[in-house]
């Protein structure tokens, strides 16, 4: 009996598995585009916390303003300023802001922006008021920290105060999906990140 020596695959089985490959591309291909979209968001999410983190540091540091003319001038308190795409960490210095103050803008992941700024009282179910819509241009809401004390204060676009809430939510949203993502602040200085509706 003469034994043949059989290298290789057939072409059935190549077919076999080409097409195993083929089905296994098709089911995760979507999913890959959910997954990028999702790290987006939580990257834009951590972005915003670090900047707030940034923020509580230096005002509780006692962080000084730096400006050109009076280095060692301490910050009234310091602040985060939530834009579309961006976040702003800035001191307040009661003095003109054309001098050269230090401000670090974080720019959110290309295709994730801040959709709304909400501010409620940290009961569910109870009004929420979205105080993001800066009329003719201006930025939009921030929130500042008094120095030393690190005491928390939210303000509206046009830097007055938003009284009787505890909470602010950051919402995110990226472009290629409908979800949502909050950063929370809580005023006894809570922050964190969850799903909004």
């Amino acid at each position: 009996m003469i034994r043949l020596n059989r290298k290789g695959f057939t072409l059935v089985e190549l077919l076999v598995v080409i097409t195993i490959i083929v089905i296994t591309g098709v089911i995760a291909l979507p999913r890959l585009g959910e997954f990028r979209d999702n790290q987006d968001l939580e990257s834009g999410a951590e972005k915003i916390l670090s900047a707030i983190k940034q923020t509580q540091s230096n005002a509780t540091s006692g962080s000084s303003c730096g400006d050109q003319f009076n280095p060692t001038r301490k910050a009234v308190d310091w602040r985060i300023r939530f834009l579309a795409t961006s976040v702003v960490v800035e001191p307040n210095c009661g003095c003109d802001a054309a001098l050269n103050i230090p401000r670090t803008t974080e720019t959110l992941t290309s295709g994730v922006s801040i959709v709304r700024v909400n501010f409620d009282n940290g009961v569910r179910g109870a009004a929420v008021v979205d105080l993001t819509g800066a009329p003719n241009g201006q930025v939009g809401s921030l929130t500042s920290f008094s120095n030393i004390a690190g005491a928390i204060n939210f303000k509206d676009y046009q830097s007055l105060d938003v009284l009787n809430y505890k909470r602010m939510i950051v919402v995110l949203q990226s472009s290629g999906r409908p979800e949502l993502v909050g950063v929370f602040v809580e005023k006894g200085g809570l922050l964190y990140t969850g799903a909004v509706r």
